[in-house]
């Protein structure tokens, strides 16, 4: 893709000569995927957000216009290129939605805060600065191209277009054989070629030669906010020899050579790809194979207008139970033997510390409204406000009346407190900065709910290190805790288990267990991690040099190499506190069967089926302990098979443990066993009682507009309202009741049994369960209210529609697949056939109609749902 260089309004000459071959361009640089878009969207809030106004700039052929013109939401997208060749080629594409314009990055052919939607063009499920109102957002995408117009005045009119608070989202995709020199290819071949590239080099900015970024850091550019944020991808695929010198050839400079001197790079390409290094996939491999899509801290991407971008540290985000889908078949693989393509990094807005953590405990990160007014062009940071804040309690605090002031300073100076306290409550009982460390982590958990995009997982376990500290501090709020046995036991390779907390009040005992399972948590996504306590950062151990890794990744910019000699784990492993909850005495059955599922799901990850297995039956010995009767009435232990003998119930805990040892057996392989489990469980739901004492009920809220003043109103209540910590959830020992919600548990078993059937037996069946958990789930997310009382239940119900959806879709796009095979196999047969063939070719052009038909059925209801499941605040179907 190109634009303009300068205010000239031309084009650099390897630009337009090289990008002349447009169609070669569009047919082999890499696309930007719907789940690139996708996460794009659901990180700025605005999957779902109808007619929305996106300006592509130097849209090149329409690699991403096409994505965003494919969108449901119907987006009105401006692509502006000014290269003749490849804005003819976006044209014939005639996109849906789609306005193509010639202009340049100098001279944009918009009016001025012309943009009224917000998307920045991205990879992963990070941008900063959500908190900005939508409506007061523009959008910029400049998508591989900006290092060709890099310069102020491109930057002036860029911003001149943006709506106030708009952002500019750079985003490339860089072989490593085409990255800055900084960037070690993987391996010789690839570094063979980036020789070749760098030969034939010229004076031309390139994304690889790190210019572009310091107009950014000019004295005099006062229009986006620093620094930038900046995060890279990398993945791998797989291409076929040809196809890889096709892609190579797309490279501007290599696009303008001739004659001998194409041959003579040919050569060299041809000798680099016969190493011994190459990675060729066997026939029946994958054409295209992922690597790895862990995110690192690298280069640019994000700068917001007028606003201070907030730093959003990294979530190794491990995939728990993503439902029954897992159980389905796999796709077609290619039987063309491909040479391993280099590792494309998607270069993609997000905060500096993507892979590389802050580990001090910083300030509580601010929601939105409670940044203080600011007279420059960069927001105050969160811990200078925190800092300010506490500045003015002191000197409050300095008056005679120190005593009565105290709280109210408190609750005057830092509202925000007050409202993340009503959001997670923490025992009263508590000491200040304890309660302050627990809330801390679990805001940092949500960070959706508090602006920020993704969760820091280095400051969640340091917070909650400090609350355990605290807990189990027996000369401070640990008072009357003992150790169980002579010193307490040890269990190898884990440590010290639980403690007899027994004595301690209810609220005591809920908020401890509430440290340990987000503890677990943060050491799930913390594996590998090491923390350099000099440095105070934390990171992958492929970024840390020492002896056991001599060539370690090189460091972000501006982050120093983190040494290995100063380091140590970022975390205890995750077991440490999932056996110190599970030996703990003190504890509910519900919080120990809670811990023991999270912990076999977590072994389940990690490949050690085994012991995962094993973790189960301890839960399932739990569940069984707390019933007042012999298990062996409702439940086959052994199995997880309920009985269901029409006199005994199981308990809500022996239900949950026999639906995660379905699944468990799903993801085994073994989906009979799993069938078996989630039928049993169905049915004995289907079977509960009504709640004898049902609470009164308000309807289903609906969304409503916005009242002036609301947002000041609710928040003036919320600092003088007192906080209620919540009354104690049930031990799960009795059997649950019917209530509105119940049905969310039964479309998701449903959900389950229809993924299992389709994939085992009757493709028609399965279709039919699950067209019926969809059916049930949206019922039910209709009837619920948006009280507190019924957040669980509702996001059960959203997670069943998206996975019940998803699946819905699934399979019928393979019933259209198979539908139109078999349509073209009866038109061949029909051509020979004496008698009839005529009609099997009418029977089968009716089937695929009639699966095309359910198939627009399905994505009309998808785009129908999304908007709900928008406000209830999970994105991304």
């Amino acid at each position: 893709m190109a634009s303009a260089s300068s205010s000239s309004q031309s084009l650099a000459n390897p630009a337009q000569i090289g990008f002349a071959k447009a169609s070669s361009y569009d047919k082999y640089r890499p696309a930007y995927t719907d789940e690139e878009a996708d996460k794009l969207l659901t990180a700025l809030q605005l999957t779902g957000r109808q007619g929305a106004k996106v300006l592509d700039l130097a849209a090149g052929t329409g690699k991403f216009t096409e994505v965003l013109a494919a969108r449901p939401e119907g987006f009105g997208t401006v692509a502006v290129e000014p290269h003749d060749d490849m804005r003819a080629e976006l044209e014939k594409k005639a996109l849906r939605g789609v306005q193509v314009l010639k202009g340049w990055a100098s001279s944009i052919p918009l009016d001025s805060q012309s943009v009224n939607a917000v998307v920045v063009a991205q990879i992963v499920d990070t941008v900063v600065d959500t908190e900005i109102v939508i409506s007061m957002l523009g959008l910029m995408l400049v998508l591989q191209a900006f290092h060709w117009f890099a310069n102020l005045d491109a930057l002036k009119e860029i911003h001149r277009v943006l709506k106030p608070g708009g952002r500019l989202g750079l985003i490339w995709h860089i072989e490593d054989y085409n990255a800055p020199l900084s960037w070690q290819p993987t391996t010789k071949w690839e570094s063979q070629i980036k020789d070749i590239v760098f030969d034939f080099d010229d004076n031309h900015p390139r994304f690889r030669h790190d210019v572009w970024r310091t107009i950014f850091n000019e004295e005099d550019q006062h229009l986006f906010a620093k620094p930038l944020n900046e995060c890279q991808l990398p993945f791998t695929i797989f291409l076929p020899k040809i196809t890889l010198w096709d892609r190579f050839r797309t490279l501007s400079q290599i696009a303008i050579l001739e004659g001998t001197e194409l041959q003579n790079v040919r050569d060299r390409f041809d000798a680099a790809l016969r190493g011994d290094d190459v990675e060729v996939n066997e026939a029946g491999e994958d054409l295209q194979t992922p690597d790895n899509f862990n995110s690192i801290g690298e280069p640019p991407a994000i700068c917001d207008k007028h606003r201070h971008p907030h730093n959003a540290s990294s979530s190794k985000q491990c995939p728990a139970n993503t439902g029954p889908h897992q159980a389905s078949t796999t796709a077609p693989r290619s039987q063309e033997s491909s040479v391993r393509a280099p590792t494309v990094h998607q270069q993609i807005p997000t905060s500096p510390d993507h892979s590389f953590a802050e580990s001090s405990s910083a300030a509580l990160p601010f929601p939105a409204g409670w940044q203080s007014p600011s007279s420059t062009v960069v927001d105050p940071s969160p811990t200078a406000l925190c800092q300010t804040n506490f500045h003015r309690a002191a000197r409050l605090l300095q008056t005679p009346h120190h005593a009565r002031l105290e709280s109210r300073a408190y609750r005057l100076s830092d509202p925000l407190y007050e409202e993340i306290e009503h959001k997670w409550p923490t025992p009263p009982e508590w000491s200040w900065k304890t309660r302050w460390c627990l809330r801390s982590a679990e805001a940092l958990q949500h960070p959706e709910e508090i602006g920020k995009l993704m969760t820091s997982w280095p400051k969640v376990a340091g917070y909650l290190r400090e609350v355990i500290k605290r807990l189990e501090d027996p000369e401070g709020e640990g008072k009357g805790i003992r150790e169980q046995g002579d010193g307490g036991f040890l269990v190898e390779g884990v440590g010290k288990t639980g403690y007899d907390v027994s004595m301690k009040s209810e609220p005591w005992r809920r908020g401890y267990f509430q440290a340990l399972m987000g503890a677990a948590k943060a050491a799930e996504n913390l594996e590998g991690w090491l923390t350099d306590w000099k440095l105070r950062l934390s990171a992958p151990a492929e970024y840390v040099a020492g002896p056991s890794n001599p060539h370690p990744k090189p460091s972000p910019a501006g982050k120093p190499q983190l040494q290995e000699e100063n380091c140590e784990p970022a975390s205890e492993p995750p077991e440490v506190f999932y056996i110190k909850i599970l030996t703990t005495n003190g504890f509910s059955t519900k919080q120990k069967v809670d811990a023991a599922l999270a912990y076999a799901d977590w072994l389940d990850y990690k490949g050690l089926k085994g012991t995962a297995r094993d973790v189960y039956n301890w839960a399932m010995d739990i569940a069984a302990a707390g019933l007042p009767f012999d298990a062996a009435r409702v439940v086959d232990t052994k199995t997880g098979v309920l009985k269901n003998n029409n006199q005994d119930i199981a308990s809500e805990n022996i239900m949950r443990v026999s639906t995660a040892l379905a699944v468990h057996h799903a993801r085994s392989g073994d989906l009979q066993t799993a069938l078996s489990i989630f039928t049993s469980v169905l049915k004995a739901r289907r079977r509960l009682p009504e709640d004898p004492s049902p609470k009164p009920r308000r309807p289903a809220s609906q969304p409503t507009g916005h009242f002036p003043f609301s947002d000041l109103v609710n928040k003036i209540k919320t600092i003088l309202v007192p906080v209620k910590y919540p009354d104690a959830p049930p031990s799960g020992n009795d059997p649950p009741v019917r209530t509105v919600g119940s049905a969310c548990e039964e479309a998701g078993l449903m959900t389950y049994i229809g993924e299992i059937i389709y994939a085992t037996s009757s493709r028609e069946n399965g279709l039919a369960w699950t067209r019926d958990a969809v059916d049930m789930a949206e019922t039910t997310f209709m009837e619920l209210s948006n009280d507190r009382e019924d957040a669980a239940a509702r996001e059960r119900c959203i997670q069943c529609l998206k996975v019940g959806l998803d699946n819905w879709k699934t399979m019928v796009q393979k019933q259209v697949a198979k539908a139109q095979k078999e349509e073209q196999e009866a038109k061949k047969k029909a051509e020979k056939a004496w008698y009839g063939g005529e009609k099997r070719v009418q029977a089968k052009t009716q089937e695929r109609k009639r699966w095309e038909a359910e198939e627009m059925i399905v994505q009309d209801r998808a785009n129908r749902l999304l908007p709900l499941i928008d406000d209830a605040g999970l994105l991304g179907l």
